[in-house]
C-alpha cells in the first residue's frame, strides 16, 4: 500500500488500505466517518476535460438498483483525482 495514502482523508471518508489495482486505478477499503459504514472507495485520475462526461456517467449509475450491481454512494473529486465511493 502507498503509504501516503492510509489513514487519508477525503471529505468525509477515510482510507483504511488498499485493496487493489487494476488498469483505471486503485481500490481502497475505508470508512464513512458520518456513519461508520465500510465502503470501497475506487481512486481514478481525472483531467478537467474529463469531469463533465463522468459526471454525466455518475448521474446514470447513481440510480441503478440491481442485485448484480455494486451500489453506487458518492463521487468526490481532488487533486485531479476522482473517488467513486460503492
Amino acid at each position: 500500500m502507498n503509504a501516503q495514502n492510509k489513514n487519508k482523508i477525503i471529505e468525509c471518508y477515510q482510507i483504511i488500505e488498499t485493496i487493489g489495482k487494476g488498469a483505471n486505478g486503485l481500490v481502497h477499503k475505508g470508512i464513512n466517518l458520518n456513519n461508520g459504514m465500510f465502503v470501497a472507495m475506487k481512486e481514478m485520475p481525472i483531467s478537467k476535460e474529463e469531469v463533465k462526461a463522468i459526471k454525466k456517467e455518475i448521474n446514470f449509475i447513481k440510480n441503478l438498483n440491481h442485485k448484480n450491481i455494486v451500489k453506487y454512494f458518492d463521487a468526490v473529486v481532488k487533486d485531479h483525482k476522482i473517488y467513486l465511493i460503492l
